[in-house]
């Protein structure tokens, strides 16, 4: 089909709206009831398989320790590569539905509801042809990696920890590495852009439509580039205009008077209305009505995110076409056309889209306002810091000069590790060797407290900390005694001999029950600690949280930040448990956490935290306000 593409970022916009309009009401009934029935039925339903069988295979919850045995039972990884590949499936039907849709508009077809989900389903099972397997790591891997904007409601993006990233920032060529993976692969993302329309539009395999792919952006690469990032641009600026009207309200109403007073008044309840005062009752059919409302708005950008960045992407698919003189087919799949002779039955459609919305609105404005009304009943109030491996960032860890500059810092507590060495010896190192450090090739468990305790674990860092040397546990809770409290990680080796036991009678010792607690990424070493003496708290440290982690027999959580959920949060308080976070240093990562009601933050600038800490300090009030625009997040 002939057509003549107009030039410039007027004319891209222009075309892309003519691409949407046709069959915008459609469009928009699919995204509805495709969001709804994913996150309702199909990532709802693959969340309870994976628990169940993780449970049925005897493991409660997933945490650090047993996460490499569930992966390597067969049971459970079978079902999560099922769920992986139902999800990517899922995925694929809604960029086919939305491709077949403007290539239906390009050429002045109409479109059925009914007919576009058969038709995108059609074209999406392809991906289960053998020869197509490659679509599932390009779908989990090189998407989610640059959180491309034309992504489903299920692979947006993922972000990496802040103790890899600090990790891989640490060894220059390891950056460097990962800077050049990272551009590489930025590239292959750009270049793969239109292979989904090659493989909508002309059913091709995945290989023959990734080298179409490449073959359009050849030579268009940075006109490509600019299409990409202005999609993702437009979809940002278009969200932001929607969310200023909820962050509006949700401040206005969470510091209403009568709302204040409801929050403040809850304690631990799972009411939904306090009954008998009148007050009450109208402040919390506030709260119900602007949780209404954000969702309507959450399910507006939903709904439309997606339909708008692959409609400019589309419409930059045909002008790229258009410019290199590529054939691209304007038949139309039987299955998709309307037929003039069907019924429409406009009239019942709509009414059964009224009554589906009003139920979805219902349900999530009452789950949402008992969100609101349970109140996250956790920490309200200045957020306890822990400085990791003392003030890791200025001097070198786990020594004498990191605990004194904690120490001096004003820092709530310390965080350090300990090991044991070959005989029996408790000392504070984060390393199990002495490479790091020291530059030696030999493990600490394998040498004596002698050996150790001469050696300089300062100059590494810089020559000013020459001088500093092996802590004990005991030096360590001596010097931080009536000072600091302390947060002692407990490290251990197949070397060790008695090492919890050792590590309880140090703190026995000490007397120090109130000044800290033992913590440790081995759950079985937290239990050994409990059974000696509970009244020692114990902390579970883990880098992933998923599943009743709640019901895990420890006092408090360190959980590693990417994994920090409302839901999480909220079960952990539900047992009367505490919640720390780590490790962070990025100032936006520890704004973003400290808007949620946990006890304490690990990270490597104290005093920052201890900063933004003190300014925090958060209130109920405050909570619900990040309640209220974390709910656009659990629907989008």
């Amino acid at each position: 089909m002939e057509k003549t593409y107009q030039k410039g970022f007027a004319g891209w916009m222009k075309e892309s709206v003519l691409l949407i309009k046709p069959n915008l009401a459609v469009l928009l009934i699919f995204e509805f009831f495709y969001t709804i029935i994913g996150h309702g039925i199909i990532f709802g339903f693959g969340k309870w398989l994976m628990n169940y069988v993780i449970q049925s295979a005897g493991f409660t919850f997933v945490e650090g320790g047993n996460i490499l045995k569930i992966i390597a039972n067969p049971l459970c990884l079978a079902t999560g590569i099922l769920i992986a590949v139902v999800y990517a499936f899922y995925t694929v039907i809604e960029f086919t539905a939305l491709i077949s849709t403007y290539q239906a508009s390009r050429v002045g077809q109409t479109v059925t509801l009914w007919g576009l989900t058969k038709t995108s389903v059609k074209k999406a099972a392809l991906v289960f042809i053998p020869r197509n397997w490659l679509f599932f790591p390009y779908m989990f891997i090189l998407l989610p990696l640059f959180s491309f904007g034309g992504m489903s409601n299920f692979f947006d993006s993922f972000s990496i920890p802040e103790f890899i990233t600090d990790f891989i920032a640490e060894k220059p060529v390891l950056s460097a590495l990962v800077i050049a993976l990272s551009i590489a692969l930025f590239v292959l993302v750009v270049f793969l852009t239109f292979l989904p329309h090659f493989f909508t539009l002309e059913e091709d395999a995945f290989i023959p439509s990734a080298k179409r792919s490449f073959a359009l952006v050849r030579g268009k690469l940075i006109k490509t580039i600019g299409y990409f990032a202005g999609s993702a641009a437009i979809s940002y600026i278009l969200t932001t205009l929607l969310i200023l009207p909820v962050a509006f309200l949700a401040s206005f109403v969470t510091g209403l008077p009568a709302v204040k007073t409801l929050f403040n008044s809850i304690v631990n309840s799972d009411l939904l209305v306090l009954i008998g005062s009148p007050q009450t009752a109208a402040a919390t059919a506030t709260v119900i009505v602007v949780s209404a409302f954000i969702s309507i708005i959450a399910l507006l950008i939903s709904i439309i995110n997606a339909p708008l960045l692959y409609a400019l992407l589309t419409s930059a698919f045909f002008r790229l076409c258009a410019e290199k003189d590529v054939d691209i087919t304007d038949d139309i799949p039987e299955s998709l056309k309307m037929n003039p002779k069907d019924p429409s039955r406009r009239g019942i459609k709509i009414a059964a889209l009224c009554v589906f919305l009003l139920c979805f609105l219902g349900y999530r404005s009452i789950s949402l306002g008992n969100k609101l009304l349970r109140g996250g009943f956790g920490n309200f109030g200045r957020i306890q810091v822990a400085a990791h491996r003392g003030a890791s960032a200025t001097t070198p860890d786990n020594t004498r000069a990191s605990l004194q500059k904690a120490i001096d810092i004003g820092a709530d507590y310390v965080e350090i590790d300990v090991v044991e060495t070959k005989d029996g010896v408790l000392i504070i190192s984060h390393d199990l060797d002495l490479n790091r450090k020291c530059g030696i090739d030999r493990k600490i468990g394998e040498m004596t407290y002698d050996e150790l305790k001469d050696l300089d674990i300062g100059s590494h860092f810089s020559p000013e900390f020459s001088g500093e040397r092996f802590m004990t546990l005991d030096e360590a809770i001596d010097m931080c005694d009536g000072k600091i409290k302390m947060n002692i990680e407990l490290k251990p080796a197949p070397t060790d001999q008695q090492f919890v036991e050792k590590a309880v009678k140090i703190f026995q010792n000490h007397n120090f029950y109130d000044k800290g607690f033992y913590a440790s990424l081995n759950l079985d070493t937290l239990k050994a600690v409990e059974k000696i003496d509970p009244r020692i708290n114990t902390c579970l440290d883990t880098f992933v949280a998923a599943g009743e982690i709640e019901l895990c027999e420890v006092d408090i959580y360190s959980i590693e930040a990417t994994f920090l959920t409302d839901d999480l949060l909220d079960n952990i308080h539900d047992y009367e448990k505490t919640c720390w976070v780590w490790t962070v240093n990025d100032e936006n990562n520890m704004d973003a956490v400290m808007d949620h009601p946990i006890e304490g933050i690990v990270t490597d600038d104290p005093a920052k935290a201890m900063e933004m800490s003190k300014e925090k300090n958060v209130s109920r009030g405050e909570y619900m306000q990040t309640i209220l625009f974390n709910a656009m997040v659990d629907i989008i």
